[in-house]
């Protein structure tokens, strides 16, 4: 399988946790607002905060406080789930800078045709060394793009991040498909 390696001002609520509505993701995991993030911390505080927010802590509270409960679990979840993903965590870092990423096509033909000619290959090829080959190009390629969309980032330069992003999300796609054939065996 792929493995993949703003802030906002804060306010906390009554209860000591602070309010998704103003709350950036990163800061609330304790890590730097950076495209590149260490997965170890990440799941480390996502344990931790599941431990404080789990609806189940609060299941002989109030009514409200348990519903309070649910929506800060859910809010932990969908940060984590953001944060661990480098396709959903560079949306995110182009949303929190003002940045919508549309679904835009690739406009480069070099790109186009070498995403297409993966696709086609996997489309009708079941032949395991094929496969691997297509994969293993895509995941170099895959890898590739995350440096780039770092230094993008790191940079400031959202543009070139959004257009990384867009390529990024068809060899994502390759690898994910090469991946549901190699298991197939």
């Amino acid at each position: 399988m792929v493995s993949f390696r703003r802030s906002l001002s804060l306010k906390n609520d009554s209860a000591g946790f602070v309010g998704k509505d103003e709350e950036d993701y990163f800061r609330l995991f304790s890590l730097p607002s950076s495209f590149e993030i260490e997965g170890k911390e990440l799941e480390k505080t996502y344990k931790k905060l599941q431990q404080q927010t789990h609806p189940d802590q609060f299941a002989n509270k109030p009514l409200a406080e348990q519903r309070a409960a649910e929506d800060k679990s859910s809010y932990v979840n969908q940060a984590y789930q953001t944060l661990r993903d480098p396709m959903l965590r560079g949306k995110y870092m182009l949303k929190v800078n003002g940045e919508s990423i549309e679904e835009d096509i690739v406009t480069d033909a070099t790109i186009l045709v070498e995403v297409m000619e993966y696709q086609e290959q996997l489309g009708i090829s079941n032949d395991q060394k094929v496969i691997e080959e297509i994969y293993n190009n895509a995941l170099s390629r895959y890898e590739e793009l995350l440096g780039l969309i770092s230094i993008s980032f790191d940079e400031g330069n959202l543009q070139t991040a959004k257009s990384l992003l867009q390529e990024l999300s068809y060899f994502d796609t390759i690898c994910r498909r090469a991946t549901a054939k190699l298991d197939v065996k």
